[in-house]
């Protein structure tokens, strides 16, 4: 199974994004393969909206409202460039990615 997850720490610095394939095996066995990791930049104006909302700042809950749906909508626009055009490199910042396989068992 493959499996696409965008997400965003703390900083905001970027929409990280990776992409990996998931195998069972034997019992609870599963093996994992990093297809693809890469960072994109939020929509212009994005991060600054979202660092604005940093304490000691004040907001409404509307306005956290439309951020988060800019937020959800910055997110599935990545998940869509690397599902349809297949854009996501093997790169992290500027650096090769390593093809990684990891096998958990219970």
């Amino acid at each position: 199974m493959i499996v696409m997850a965008p997400a965003s720490g703390t900083s905001a610095d970027g929409i990280d994004v990776g992409v990996i394939d998931l195998e069972w095996g034997a019992g609870a066995e599963v093996t994992l393969r990093v297809m693809a990791a890469d960072c994109q930049q939020w929509p212009t104006g994005l991060r600054d909206t979202i660092l604005d909302l940093l304490p000691p700042r004040t907001t409404t809950a509307a306005r956290l409202c439309e951020i988060d749906t800019a937020i959800g909508q910055a997110l599935a626009a990545v998940a869509r460039l690397g599902h349809r055009s297949r854009q996501l490199s093997s790169r992290r910042h500027g650096r090769p990615r390593d093809e990684r396989r990891a096998t958990l068992r219970p």
